[in-house]
């Protein structure tokens, strides 16, 4: 039997309930009618209205949820009243009633039977939660949280009561947006987008937007004199184009029928430049440049295939001026072969079509002071078969030359990426604009990669156009990217290294002397707070935007995302570290495979199901159809059924990219179960409580996913970092012990596991064979033995090594002294013991 909205009094004589004459039922639900029809379910289990003899309930299984709309705007003093009961549950199982009052991004305990109590017989719950009134956005749900299909839980007499408020509801206005435009020259603009939210429970009536005088004005309005319902929006855009240098301030005005804010006043602020002036980085050069290659001559030409230069040609020279243009609107040009030479290429992949070529391109770009910076940061899946381009595009330098004729030059960094794979190839592209949407070709280069099977140079002239407009979100970028900026770990050249401590001794030359030079991208060592920077270098030169330099993290990422991702989890929700994959993934179906897998097992590789046990022979011979299959189902698919069941969980490690992907989508869907079915993990838990709060770059907010519908995280690999990403992320678990900012934010126990300083849980041993191991693999982190090193010197006892490891020859070393040592290299040498036997020598690292 379903009410929803009746009078509480038609029902009290019927359910023997003493309620007051003015409360109203607003949803009433006893199952009786045989259906659960307006509850949602979600999870894994089941979702039935079970009998039994005359009494019908609703039942959920396993981690099943089924959830109600309750709509309660109009009324107060709502109150919520219930049943629950549990039947089968084993340790640690529970069954949870819980209520949100944001829609599902957020719950709430109302009642919990748990094992010991599940003796089918109703607890009851009767009270008011908080924000219940008067809210279109609260929820009901009933959650199991077992392990087994048959641990139950019953809802039944749900009850949501309240009292009618005199006239129904009312809007409520919200204003976000920043009146802050930022720095701007005379004679270009800027804006920033104004929203009008309508936060009550009827339509709000928007009068005008007044107020706003030149050099401000509202070059969009959908709001004025607008109706926006319950729940809605509307925008408007605030324009800022000066015509004097100056500060200028003035006030957006904002009037509605909000019966406490019929009145919003945003403060409107922005700063005029002189043209040739700068508000960020400024230099201090006067234009004066003598230059050989990529010459003005160069740049307005032909658009040929020009030749290969040194890297400084793209760079900022050292006596730049600040530019006199500025530069925000659209880069356009279409991706046509020119120069292209072979390094190296195993697989033919030169032979695909659109190998040899950058991508068609058409992406705006906002310019602050002397950097222009993307709008879009991340991954841009670009691609859509092998051999088509993914592209990243960063932030790069934006410089006056006398020589350029009244131009400015700028110079970009992008990066090439391997369509859904890791593989990098690090470029910049230069032009001359002036204000007036003039633009010279772009000049493009490309002679370096983190890549060990496919590396070339690429190079040449395209046509090019430049349409100035407005970015709707200029402020904001410019001021995440100062953010971005200003947050990065001090740096010094690794040669200052030796500098800083003259006392070690210390032989610079010896520092990432494990990796052939031609083979390393970059490589340092954080030491008390600063980051010693080496590496770099191209084939033509050093590259000139090292600190954006796109690295990929091959499988650093099992340690960064699969790993990160279960520890963060556990430490919100205790125990699900101990989840049955098979209960999250339901693809993994079969009993004997997955029925006593863990989620942490599968973190581990040790989850008793592969083909050999011989060191990476699964990953060496079957690899390749997971890598390179792009759906969900068919990752799933082979993550779950492919290989044989030879043993118990926790027995052997096994190296399978394909368990960190099960991993990740048990991660998931357990993030789903307790915090609703919008979250995904990587961008809930990880970006949000991790990345973000830990100030990585914006090329961490994005990683390789499956392109399909699932758009899931592959999890085992596809992330991109700065080298800023890669120490940041070494010091939080290394010094910080998973803090950030003071908060434990991933489990402690789990870190502490991963970087062996628990001596009772060093994970499983690489090599089984061994009566005493000299390596380990632990929650996705790889850890070696330094006693064991011929190389290293005065290591006498027991020494761990916990590191990060990826495909080619990357590795991060997080050392018992405090340091980290990481190298990124392609040409599949993985050794650090010779650069920390130096290391050594400022600091011990042996036991």
């Amino acid at each position: 039997m379903k009410y929803q909205t009746v009078r509480a009094s038609c029902l009290a004589a019927a359910l023997g309930l003493a309620l007051s004459a003015q409360a109203d039922t607003i949803f009433y639900d006893d199952f009786q009618d045989g259906t659960s029809n307006g509850w949602t379910a979600s999870g894994a289990g089941y979702s039935t209205v079970s009998w039994y003899g005359a009494n019908a309930s609703l039942r959920v299984s396993r981690t099943k949820t089924a959830e109600a709309s309750v709509a309660t705007n109009g009324y107060i003093a709502v109150s919520v009243s219930l049943d629950l009961a549990a039947y089968s549950l084993e340790y640690g199982d529970a069954c949870y009633v819980e209520v949100s009052s944001n829609g599902g991004s957020s719950w709430t305990t109302l009642l919990t039977v748990a094992d010991g109590s599940d003796d089918s017989a109703f607890r009851s719950y009767s009270g008011s939660p908080a924000g219940a009134d008067d809210n279109t956005n609260f929820k009901l749900r009933v959650r199991a949280a077992g392990n087994l299909a048959n641990d139950y839980c019953y809802l039944d007499n749900v009850l949501v009561t309240g009292t009618a408020g005199s006239g129904g509801g009312a809007p409520e206005i919200s204003v976000s947006g920043s009146g802050n435009l930022g720095s701007v020259q005379v004679g270009a603009s800027s804006t920033s987008v104004i929203t009008i939210s309508n936060e009550g429970d009827a339509a709000l009536a928007v009068g005008s937007l007044a107020g706003l005088a030149s050099p401000f004005s509202l070059s969009v309005d959908n709001c004025s004199n607008s109706s926006v319902a319950a729940g809605n929006s509307c925008t408007a855009t605030v324009d800022f184009s000066p015509t004097a240098a100056g500060s200028f301030n003035d006030t957006l005005i904002i009037n509605s029928d909000d019966s406490d804010e019929s009145v919003v006043n945003i403060a409107v602020s922005g700063t005029g430049l002189a043209q040739g002036s700068c508000d960020y980085d400024c230099l201090t050069g006067n234009g004066n440049v003598s230059r050989s290659t990529v010459t003005y001559a160069n740049l307005t030409g032909s658009a040929t295939n020009g030749s290969l230069v040194d890297f400084s040609g793209f760079s900022l020279p050292a006596n730049a001026a600040n530019p006199s243009n500025t530069f925000e609107g659209t880069l356009s040009f279409t991706g046509v072969q020119r120069g292209w030479v072979e390094i190296s290429d195993e697989f033919a992949y030169g032979s695909l079509a659109g190998a040899k070529q950058l991508p068609n391109f058409n992406y705006k770009f906002v310019q602050h002071g002397t950097h222009i910076i993307p709008e879009v940061r991340g991954l841009i899946e670009n691609g859509s078969t092998l051999g088509e381009w993914d592209l990243i595009l960063e932030p790069g330098r934006v410089w006056d030359e006398n020589s350029d004729n009244g131009y400015s030059r700028a110079a970009i960094p992008f990066t090439l990426v391997e369509y859904n794979q890791n593989c990098s190839h690090n470029g910049v592209l230069t032009f001359l604009f002036n204000n007036s949407g003039s633009i010279s070709n772009v000049q493009y280069q490309i002679a370096s990669e983190t890549c060990a099977y496919y590396q070339f140079n690429m190079y040449g002239r395209l046509a090019a156009s430049y349409t100035p407009s407005s970015v709707s979100s200029a402020a904001a970028i410019k001021s995440a990217y100062e953010t971005e900026v200003a947050n990065r770990m001090v740096t010094k050249s690794i040669a200052e290294l030796a500098a800083d401590y003259p006392a070690a001794g210390v032989n610079i030359s010896n520092i990432a002397s494990d990796q052939a030079a031609a083979d390393l991208s970059v490589f340092g060592v954080v030491y008390n707070g600063v980051h010693y920077v080496g590496g770099c270098n191209t084939r033509y030169g050093t590259y000139p935007f090292c600190d954006v330099m796109t690295l990929p993290s091959y499988s650093t990422a099992k340690s960064v995302v699969g790993g990160l991702s279960l520890m963060r989890l556990e430490q919100k929700y205790t125990g699900s570290k101990d989840a049955i994959v098979k209960n999250y993934v339901p693809e993994c179906s079969n009993t004997s495979k997955w029925g006593s897998v863990t989620l942490e097992d599968a973190l581990d590789m040790a989850t008793g199901n592969y083909d050999s046990a011989a060191y990476e022979a699964d990953e060496t011979n079957y690899a390749v159809d997971w890598l390179y299959t792009n759906t969900h189902s068919g990752k799933v698919d082979i993550s779950c059924n492919f290989y044989s069941h030879k043993e118990a969980a926790g027995q052997t490690w096994v190296y399978h990219s394909s368990d960190t992907y099960l991993v990740g989508r048990g991660v998931n869907e357990y993030l789903k179960g307790q915090e609703g079915a919008s979250k995904e993990y990587f961008a809930d838990l990880l970006v949000a409580d991790v990345y973000q709060p830990l100030g990585l770059s914006p090329s961490m907010f994005e990683t390789i996913r499956t392109r399909d519908a699932e758009s899931a995280a592959v999890a085992g690999l596809g992330l991109f970092y700065h080298r800023d990403d890669v120490v940041k992320l070494a010091e939080m678990l290394n010094n910080d012990n998973g803090k950030i900012n003071g908060v434990q934010v991933l489990d402690a126990a789990m870190v502490n596991a991963s970087l062996q300083r628990n001596a009772n849980d060093r994970g499983l041993p690489l090599d089984p064979a061994q009566s005493t191991p000299t390596g380990y693999y632990n929650n996705s982190f790889w850890a070696y033995d330094l006693n064991a090193s011929s190389v290293v010197q005065n290591c006498n006892a027991e020494t761990w090594i916990p590191y990060m490891s990826g495909y080619g020859g990357i590795g991060i070393q997080m050392l018992p002294n405090g340091m980290t040592y990481y190298f990124f290299s392609d040409g599949f040498d993985y050794s650090f013991t010779a650069t920390l036997n130096e290391l050594n020598k400022i600091s011990a690292i042996c036991n």
